[in-house]
């Protein structure tokens, strides 16, 4: 799975995952193990005149005991990484409790799963076998999760050019709640806002000092210009008294 987390470092739920992608016979048969960083977030859509979301729908609603959601790559890939694009229509339209913990079926989604299945009878029904097998396996794959120090994981089902392609993410921490990510975004875009006053404000600050600086300054020089002539006119009024001094000697 393509992770989006560029979420960050700002994403309660960041932790280093684990990815094992096994073939379309179910059979566990790890061709990659990567790690990389995972925020996935949840949420359910309102849209219910969606085709995509009614077919989600209704696959939910044939497996009861597991959590899912639903994603839309494509459309991610093209939007800007601030704020995170989540899932499908902006949301992670989750159905079920519990995404990602140990103990429960978790599985992702991907738009073009779901396109495939409305389209190809054979197609839906490798997705059936496959999510029922994952049911199944649920033991084994906690027990891979516990081996390798993860403490969660969820399944993923996306398509690569109308080839099923499911894989695993495993984490160290569990996975973040949309609530949770917008939370953190719009902390960190007032965050943003409050650095951009702080260094407005610091500039200001600083002009004020050069004007104050230039005040001082020019001060510094009136003082000086006013000690000068002070002193001035001091030396006069001393030689006139020497003078002065001087006539009343010879008079005397």
């Amino acid at each position: 799975m393509k992770i989006c987390s560029s979420t960050s470092s700002y994403i309660s739920s960041i932790s280093i995952a684990s990815k094992q992608t096994y073939d379309k016979a179910n059979k566990v048969d790890s061709l990659t193990n990567k790690y990389s960083d995972i925020s996935i977030s949840t949420n359910r859509s309102n849209d219910n005149s969606d085709s995509i979301l009614d077919y989600y729908h209704d696959l939910c609603k044939k497996y009861p005991n597991v959590s899912f959601r639903l994603e839309d790559l494509e459309t991610g890939s093209k939007m800007p990484s601030e704020p995170p694009y989540l899932g499908y229509n902006n949301s992670f339209n989750q159905i079920g409790d519990n995404f990602g913990n140990s103990g429960q079926c978790s599985i992702t989604i991907d738009k073009k799963v779901i396109e495939n299945m409305q389209k190809d009878t054979v197609y839906k029904e490798i997705v059936y076998s496959y999510i029922e097998n994952l049911e199944a396996q649920q033991v084994g794959y906690q027990q891979y999760a516990t081996q390798e120090g993860m403490s969660c994981f969820a399944h993923v089902l996306e398509d690569n050019n109308g080839v099923l392609a499911p894989s695993t993410t495993y984490a160290h921490s569990a996975f973040s709640t949309e609530e949770e990510v917008r939370r953190i975004w719009n902390m960190e875009g007032s965050n943003k806002e409050i650095s951009k006053a702080v260094e407005q404000l610091k500039g200001e600050l600083i002009d004020i000092y050069l004007v104050m600086l230039e005040q001082s300054e020019k001060t510094k020089e009136m003082i000086l210009t006013e000690a000068k002539d002070t002193e001035e006119k001091m030396a006069g009024v001393e030689n006139k008294t020497i003078e002065l001094e001087s006539v009343e000697i010879n008079y005397i």
